[in-house]
């Protein structure tokens, strides 16, 4: 049932203009409660930001670097559905798939395991139930990584959903 909700659920008009809004440059915040089209609208602005990207880095004489979106969540039941959100709404905007190296879509605890296991050099021997200790040691290993390492992992955009609950569950991390 919760799958067919999330399957039927439109953008309102507002949500469709912010959904195509330029929000780079800076950090931005929506609350609304649960239900309230939140995730919506991040899919539907991370669609266009990727198609913001593919037109800025088409050049006459080939591609410049691509850019990197990362969108990551809180809870693993999201992933699928964001990322089914983003490429469905790229699709109708450069009716085309996002290129796989251009969008991440996943769970944070997942995020945290692929960037110790792409550096090692972060890892930091920390798992969620000290996360704040996690999160400290490892913006201090980032900050001692050499720039080439850094700049592979970080991101061009990043989209965070912050749902943590879904129907009295938390947040699905373990």
């Amino acid at each position: 049932m919760q799958q067919l909700e999330l399957a039927l659920k439109e953008p309102t008009q507002q949500q469709k203009e912010l959904g195509r809004a330029d929000l780079s440059g800076g950090h931005w915040l929506f609350r609304g409660v649960a239900g309230s089209g939140k995730s919506v609208m991040l899919a539907l602005n991370a669609a266009q930001t990727l198609s913001r990207f593919v037109e800025e880095t088409a050049t006459l004489f080939g591609k410049v670097r691509s850019r990197r979106l990362l969108v990551v969540c809180f809870n693993k039941t999201l992933v699928h559905y964001l990322r089914q959100r983003i490429e469905e709404r790229f699709g109708r905007i450069a009716w085309d798939k996002p290129a796989q190296s251009a969008l991440t879509v996943i769970h944070f605890e997942g995020l945290v395991r692929r960037i110790e296991k792409n550096v090692p050099a972060l890892k930091t021997g920390l798992d969620f139930r000290q996360k704040s200790e996690r999160a400290m040691k490892m913006i201090e290993l980032i900050d001692a990584l050499d720039e080439k390492t850094r700049e592979g992992i970080f991101y061009d955009a990043v989209y965070v959903d912050e749902r943590r609950t879904w129907r009295g569950t938390s947040c699905g991390c373990c």
